[in-house]
């Protein structure tokens, strides 16, 4: 019997039949239909802010389809060539500066429902920080503040929270150390930065130092050396309690005030001093001054003082002895931040040629630059928030001592404690009757 043999497909039935003449016999039927199938391995999808790495899912079908989006235009979508069953596609964003934001893409089917995969991405993160660098007087504000991504819209706001000081801005961001009487010992700083979206803050506590004269004006940050042989009791006299002729009496109160140092039992007065020597007015002489000091026994000598002798005046005050100048007060400059610091003049002279005695007791150095710590008898009865007198305890520049003395007297009277001898420290003492004598007021 011939045995013809046919195959024949249809759309949504597979019929194999094998004919043989006369006889039909049916080999295999599948009259069911195959369905259709799409799974996909994540339907939900995080970015971050940056956009700088692709999120993969995984669509598995038996059929065909297509992706659907909101053609949102920092959504990158990317489908690679299918391996089998296997399609992959890759989700990437563009960088967000903004906030949060998300969409949505489905993948559709004509015969399936439509699936929808949500896909989230981080908002900007502003991450605010600064630090502060020591400018002696100032606090430099340095911002260190960053965004994930980074962003060049980002804007910068300080403020002093407790409004003790001000921010500036000049060549960079900074803040004066404040000079308050109630001054805190922190200051609260703090830093807004914002995007057009969204902004954060941060606000430090910063520790301030001591507020000083030489941090006032810009000298140092601390004293790397410095002597004071003051006495613990008061020996400072202004001169403007001093009598008649107290406006001429600058060297009666110097040569008073040397005595109470040497001797705190001392009681006689400047104005007594006066009275001893031109006791009608007139300007004392760095003779007077002498021979007052030698009339009550006190041990002194007299010192060649230049600018080349100034490490000599250190010595002496080293070895705990005070000095009596007489200089043109002229060329000690007046302060310009406020006569409540000591350093320099609280008051100011208006003539060249201004003879005055001044005692120095004490030194600084500060950053190399060397200060005298001086008693100005001149007060004019002016006197600091601690009522000391403004002449006690001021601070003159080294480069103004040896400037006013070289035009006026070279010269100092060094004071020795009671219990010490005369004794020179250096050889080349002057005899006294080669010093030229000089005049203050």
């Amino acid at each position: 019997m011939k045995k013809i043999a046919a195959l024949r497909y249809y759309k949504d039935l597979k019929i194999w039949c094998t004919i043989t003449v006369g006889v039909i016999v049916l080999l295999s039927c599948s009259a069911e239909r195959e369905r259709a199938v799409i799974t996909i391995t994540n339907k939900e999808i995080h970015l971050d802010a940056e956009g700088a790495q692709s999120q993969k899912i995984q669509i598995i079908s038996n059929t065909e389809w297509e992706i659907k989006s909101n053609e949102d235009n920092w959504l990158y979508i990317n489908k690679e060539a299918n391996k089998g069953d296997t399609a992959t596609v890759f989700i990437t964003a563009s960088p967000n500066t903004g906030l949060q934001r998300s969409s949505r893409i489905s993948i559709i089917n004509e015969e399936l429902p439509e699936q929808v995969i949500t896909i989230t991405q981080d908002g900007i993160r502003i991450v605010p920080d600064f630090e502060y660098v020591d400018e002696i007087d100032r606090y430099r504000l340095i911002n260190k503040s960053y965004s994930i991504p980074s962003s060049k819209e980002l804007v910068e706001n300080w403020e002093i929270v407790d409004r003790k000081s001000m921010i500036q801005n000049d060549l960079y961001t900074y803040f004066m150390l404040p000079a308050t009487d109630s001054r805190p010992d922190s200051i609260e700083v703090k830093l807004t930065m914002s995007s057009p979206d969204c902004e954060a803050s941060t606000v430090k506590h910063l520790p301030l130092p001591p507020l000083t004269w030489y941090r006032v004006y810009k000298i140092g940050k601390q004293v790397d050396t410095n002597q004071s042989n003051n006495k613990n009791y008061n020996w400072y006299i202004d001169q403007t309690n001093t009598g008649t002729y107290s406006n001429m009496n600058c060297g009666p109160t110097c040569a008073t005030m040397a005595l109470m140092w040497v001797n705190k039992d001392f009681n006689h007065s400047a104005e007594e001093a006066r009275n001893t020597y031109l006791l009608n007015g007139g300007a004392w002489s760095t003779r007077t001054i002498m021979d007052y000091l030698n009339k009550y026994g006190a041990n002194y000598h007299v010192m060649n003082f230049n600018e080349w002798k100034v490490n000599d005046l250190i010595a002496e005050i080293n070895a705990g002895n005070i000095a009596i100048l007489c200089l043109d007060i002229y060329y000690v400059r007046t302060q310009t931040k406020g006569e409540q610091w000591k350093l320099d003049k609280f008051y100011t002279t208006t003539n060249k040629s201004s003879g005055h005695f001044i005692l120095v007791k004490g030194y600084y150095v500060i950053n190399n630059t060397v200060f005298f710590e001086i008693y100005d008898p001149w007060s004019k009865g002016k006197t600091y928030a601690n009522g000391l007198y403004m002449g006690c305890d001021r601070v003159y520049r080294r480069e103004d001592i040896v400037n006013a003395t070289n035009v006026w007297w070279k010269y100092a009277i060094i004071v020795h404690p009671q219990s010490q001898d005369t004794r020179s420290l250096y050889n080349n003492r002057p005899e006294l009757q080669n010093v030229p004598v000089q005049f203050g007021w």
